[in-house]
């Protein structure tokens, strides 16, 4: 209801509104645009414009919020304005080539500290750009980005957003000749090498992932323990059906970056599906000669046996995994594990004190010590003693 007054009101205070805007209209020079009264600031035409912009009357609101912009002294609000005017007016209506226009005078009220506002302006104009049909500019834009990119991250999108932008007309190979010249003078520029190894690999792009793992594998001659390549390189070549390579380069991982080593175990240990197990438990065994007591490791050579009805394995590793591991929230489903499997393999009397061993550790819901107290009335009963309640 207040905002169809406003609209009315409004409508009434411009009801000869109707002429083209102009962009730098005196108020003396247009007398359609209304009047505030003593002490009233730009906030009056942008609230007027902000109206009409809701109802679609773009022109109306432009010429308004054109009017607040020469009003308003402080450049802070006169930036924000200024890109009020392109994000409510100019993109709704349309509007692109006066959008790229409006954000220049944007980007001139930033102050040059103000980098994320920096990156907004120029992301946002290229945008206007491409909406307007002018690449070429859209491209310097997006370039200009990538230099206010404060990380690897930052920069890692912006080149992504850039590298798409130039495969959509047909340039991507230029630059990627551009970049390729640049590693053959500097062969251990890492960012450059990255870069193209991206190009190459990026989706959408150029799939040949071939040349990116060239481009990884260069990193690793004089940085073998790059991290970001290893992984990189680990998942290339699966895709290109190295396993082994995939499986070395795993194993390099769990040794040069262990806070990820669970990831990268398993990981490699999915390479072998459910077909392989006698090559999974050949591999994992390999790992764990070179890390002990790693409990993911226990843990899936545990199951494996398992699956294969091979119980006293399977006790011995689920067992060892127990011992490795301190939350005993991960515990629980190892003890349900184990105990199906001394059941299974007629260890009735470890069965009976895994189940103890499991029910103190007194973060079990109720439906879980049900089962535990079942497992453990059943391994009783087999040893001819009584349930317990």
């Amino acid at each position: 209801m207040k905002r169809t007054v406003a609209f009315l009101l409004a409508g009434v205070i411009l009801a000869s509104a109707g002429a083209a805007p102009g962009a730098e209209a005196k108020p003396e020079e247009d007398e359609t645009l209304p009047r505030p009264l003593k002490g009233q600031t730009a906030d009056y035409y942008a609230s007027l414009a902000r109206v009409h912009a809701a109802f679609g009357h773009y022109e109306v609101a432009e010429k308004l919020h054109l009017r607040a912009l020469e009003v308003e002294r402080d450049p802070a609000e006169k930036q924000k304005l200024s890109f009020e005017l392109v994000d409510r007016i100019y993109m709704r209506a349309g509007r692109w080539d006066k959008a790229a226009a409006e954000l220049l005078r944007t980007l001139s009220l930033v102050d040059k500290g103000d980098v994320d506002r920096l990156r907004k302006y120029h992301l946002a104009r290229a945008m206007a750009l491409a909406e307007a049909g002018r690449p070429d500019e859209q491209v310097k834009e997006i370039e200009t980005v990538v230099a206010l990119s404060r990380n690897e991250r930052e920069k890692h999108r912006a080149y992504q957003r850039l590298h798409v932008v130039l495969k959509a007309h047909g340039w991507l190979k230029d630059r990627v000749r551009q970049y390729e010249a640049h590693v053959e003078k500097h062969p251990d520029d890492k960012d450059m090498l990255r870069m193209l190894a991206g190009v190459y690999h990026g989706t959408g792009l150029l799939a040949l992932p071939g040349r990116a793992i060239e481009k990884y594998e260069q990193i690793l001659k004089f940085a073998p323990d790059d991290v970001d390549a290893c992984e990189r390189l680990a998942r290339l070549y699966v895709g290109t059906k190295e396993r082994d390579k995939s499986l070395a380069m795993h194993e390099h991982l769990m040794r040069v970056n262990p806070d990820r080593f669970d990831l990268y175990f398993n990981d490699g240990a999915s390479l072998f599906g459910v077909a392989n197990d006698e090559k999974a438990i050949a591999w994992a065994k390999k790992v764990l000669k070179d890390h002990p007591g790693r409990a993911v490791v226990l843990l899936r050579i545990a199951r494996i046996h398992n699956g294969e009805q091979e119980y006293a394995e399977a006790i011995e590793y689920y067992g060892k995994a127990i011992a490795a591991t301190k939350p005993h929230v991960q515990k629980l489903q190892m003890y349900l594990s184990l105990i199906d499997c001394q059941i299974a393999a007629e260890k009735y009397i470890e069965a009976e004190k895994t189940c103890r061993e499991a029910l103190a550790l007194r973060i079990l819901s109720p439906s879980v010590q049900r089962r535990v107290r079942n497992l453990l009335n059943r391994a009783r009963e087999r040893q001819g003693k009584p349930p317990e309640k």
